[in-house]
């Protein structure tokens, strides 16, 4: 599935119970993941595996709240391909997400769960400005690039350090927002 599909089925309001989610930019999928955990109204819960979740489907619970179950870095179910379908058959009224930093897109895992499964590359430079002008609007086209690029493109690094640029600037009153880039940039 592309990302396109997944903002798409999010806005009707038709995600889907079984997700796989993976890619460089772990800040997006965070992002996502929250999107998706407001717009069912879900209580998130972090599992350590597959396994684990499908025990708890079954069960019954105190609270009667949709379940968004999130489990990182399952490799072992990766491998285990019986298993698959018969997890992605038992969830049908909570919902789960796999995260993965990668996944090799030739294995076995990924060409049989492709309907569910999107990646999250890199934003390109464009997307960035636009996402840093709009946290720091006054910082110069120039510092704006320099940022992406000491940061390799990477969402979440440039949102560290676009905090540290506020916090700094928040103290030192006396500077501009384009000054303090510059003397955080000297240190």
């Amino acid at each position: 599935m592309e990302l396109i599909d997944l903002m798409k089925k999010i806005s009707e309001d038709n995600i889907p119970h079984f997700l796989i989610l993976f890619g460089e930019e772990q800040k997006i999928i965070d992002i996502y993941i929250n999107n998706i955990r407001d717009k069912i109204k879900a209580k998130k819960v972090v599992k350590e595996s597959v396994s684990s979740v499908v025990k708890n489907i079954g069960k019954k619970s105190i609270d009667k709240c949709k379940k968004l179950y999130i489990v990182t870095e399952d490799i072992a179910f990766t491998k285990l391909e019986d298993n698959w379908e018969s997890a992605n058959n038992a969830i049908t009224k909570d919902y789960v997400i796999l995260r993965y930093n990668f996944l090799d897109k030739r294995s076995a895992f990924v060409r049989k769960n492709q309907q569910n499964i999107v990646e999250f590359s890199h934003l390109s430079d464009d997307v960035l400005q636009q996402y840093i002008q709009r946290d720091l609007p006054d910082l110069s086209d120039e510092n704006v690039s320099k940022l992406i690029s000491y940061c390799n493109n990477d969402y979440g690094r440039i949102l560290l350090e676009v905090d540290k640029i506020k916090q700094y600037s928040s103290v030192r009153t006396d500077l501009t927002i384009d000054s303090c880039f510059v003397q955080l940039d000297k240190q």
